[in-house]
């Protein structure tokens, strides 16, 4: 396997662990705390990594269903990292407002989407 494969498969499972913890203290709690907010900041330099290293091996950018889903997804989980720190920002430990809650909620639905959708196709390969 190539270091290029094995790099992206490791930082993909690492991003959804670091996503999945998030999103589960933004859901649970209703608040963002810099932990938080830390991990999906991680979650999201580990997804760009991935999406590089795969984007490296499929030779250039395709537009197929998965990748459409994929950059969508990540194009979300960047506007959701950016907000999370907004909201730190302005807000500190304060409640999330209902609307990000929710955005939250779709933005990681839709990513575990593409992230399926991804080993379904490595796996069928």
């Amino acid at each position: 396997m190539s270091p290029v494969l094995l790099t992206g498969i490791a930082a993909i499972t690492l991003a959804l662990v670091a996503y999945t913890l998030g999103v589960a203290g933004i859901l649970r709690r209703r608040r963002i705390s810099g932990r938080v907010a830390g991990l999906l900041t991680c979650g999201l330099v580990l997804d760009v990594v991935a999406t590089s290293c795969m984007t490296i091996l499929a030779g250039g950018v395709h537009l197929t269903l998965h990748g459409i889903v994929g950059y969508l997804a990540l194009g979300l989980m960047l506007v959701l990292v950016v907000h999370a720190w907004r909201h730190r920002r302005a807000s500190g430990d304060g409640p999330v407002a209902g609307w990000l809650f929710r955005y939250t909620w779709i933005a990681y639905v839709l990513w575990v989407l593409a992230y399926v959708m991804g080993v379904a196709l490595g796996a069928s390969r």
